[in-house]
């Protein structure tokens, strides 16, 4: 279909020029070229599957630990390394891709997916254990303080969007779960208090009153982007 052939097209026709004008950055680029479109592609018809379906709950959870496990040692490290960037989260970022290897983009979208899967799996799921519902209380906190710690502003306000979208046309247009109007607005404010405790946050508020280049997402947009 149309879909699938815009994948196939692009993934062709960028893999010939790279090959054609062959040089040291070519194969960088054949990699970054799969990885854009072939590998989603590939993904698009495995995610259709008869064995994923069937396993799709556990996979998921899989992951959700995975990335859980990674954002509890990046915890650990931010707490070990408190000498070294003294809550400073430019140096807290720093260190953490460094010792790491991993950019924090990336580090914040793993988390960000990882708790949306399971925040809609603790939603979704019916007759939950106490200690099912500890476990995904539990590794929601440590995806959220992760995601504070990495300091990544834009997903968690994309965080929040989906967030709500996924509770309104669950909850309400399903009627499947009874909680009332005043809780929404209590969960919004709290998100919202959360995302206040952001260093970075403080930084952008400072700027209105300051004029600092290095506060502001300017910076980041010239100097990281």
């Amino acid at each position: 279909n149309s879909f699938n052939l815009s994948f196939v097209t692009v993934t062709i026709l960028l893999s010939v020029v790279y090959l054609y004008y062959f040089s040291s950055k070519s194969l960088s680029l054949l990699a970054n070229t799969l990885l854009l479109f072939a590998i989603p592609l590939c993904s698009h018809f495995l995610h259709q599957s008869p064995t994923f379906l069937y396993h799709k709950k556990r996979l998921l959870l899989c992951f959700c630990v995975s990335v859980g496990l990674l954002s509890l040692y990046t915890i650990s490290f931010y707490l070990i390394d408190i000498p070294n960037h003294n809550f400073n989260w430019y140096f807290a970022r720093f260190n953490i891709e460094n010792h790491l290897h991993i950019h924090g983009t990336y580090l914040s979208l793993w988390m960000a997916i990882g708790l949306l899967i399971l925040a809609n799996i603790w939603i979704t799921s019916t007759a939950k254990t106490t200690l099912q519902n500890v476990f995904y209380c539990f590794f929601c906190g440590v995806f959220v303080i992760g995601l504070l710690i990495v300091n990544s502003r834009m997903v968690l306000y994309t965080m929040l969007f989906l967030g709500v979208l996924l509770f309104y046309f669950y909850a309400f247009k399903t009627n499947k779960i009874d909680v009332s109007k005043k809780m929404v607005v209590v969960l919004f404010i709290t998100f919202c208090a959360i995302l206040l405790i952001s260093q970075r946050y403080w930084e952008d508020i400072v700027f209105l009153f300051e004029n600092k280049l290095t506060s502001t997402s300017r910076y980041t947009i010239n100097y990281c982007s």
